[in-house]
């Protein structure tokens, strides 16, 4: 049974978003960077009784981040021709992200939606 080009698509559209999330990735470790430098100056300038703090985001976000891809690639890995993918999971992949482009906004959690459409986790 040969794949379908829809089927192909699919899988080239979850590939974009994978290199979004790599992006985004990125970005967060170059946070990361700066909240470090952050803390180190503040450690380094504490002469005084003064209580200082700093909100550390990046390291979380990064780590969402890389769950995002590695979802992705789950989800793509997919492809090969022994996988069973129904027309109607292919469908509801679609329509998310049709919906994800219409939004104007990639929300963290795709990536697991799409992996629990396609039973991912069952086929380990």
């Amino acid at each position: 049974m040969a794949i379908t080009d829809e089927r192909k698509n699919t899988m080239r559209r979850i590939q974009r978003l994978t290199y979004w999330f790599t992006e985004e990735y990125v970005k967060e470790l170059e946070n990361k960077k700066k909240e470090d430098a952050a803390v180190k100056e503040m450690n380094e300038n504490s002469d005084t009784d003064e209580i200082k703090y700093v909100v550390l985001t990046a390291e979380h976000n990064a780590e969402v981040m890389m769950d995002c891809i590695k979802e992705c690639i789950c989800a793509v890995n997919l492809r090969a021709i022994e996988e069973d993918v129904e027309d109607w999971m292919l469908a509801g992949i679609n329509a998310m992200l049709e919906k994800v482009n219409e939004s104007r906004c990639i929300p963290f959690d795709l990536p697991t939606s799409i992996c629990g459409l396609l039973c991912a986790h069952l086929r380990k």
